[in-house]
């Protein structure tokens, strides 16, 4: 039997991908700068812990990378059109 090519799970390259999406939505609808980093910063904590096996996956159900740049990403356009 061969090792796999890759030590880690596709899946979880494939969870940050669409995570990812998020962020990138995120920048078309016009977030600013300050915003994006903060949802970029929420995708690269949620994978790097979900690497660690069983712990990972505990830390997912909880911390909710997608959830908080989705919530970040209302408050911040929904403030921008409150304030024009």
């Amino acid at each position: 039997m061969l090792p796999p090519a890759l030590p880690i799970s596709s899946t979880g390259w494939i969870g940050s991908a669409l995570s990812l999406y998020v962020v990138w939505k995120g920048k078309r609808m016009g977030a600013d700068h300050q915003i994006l980093q903060r949802m970029l910063g929420n995708v690269a904590v949620e994978a790097l812990v979900g690497r660690v096996p069983l712990a990972g996956d505990l830390f997912d159900t909880v911390f909710k990378a997608d959830l908080r740049n989705i919530g970040m990403m209302e408050k911040a356009l929904a403030s921008r059109l409150g304030s024009q």
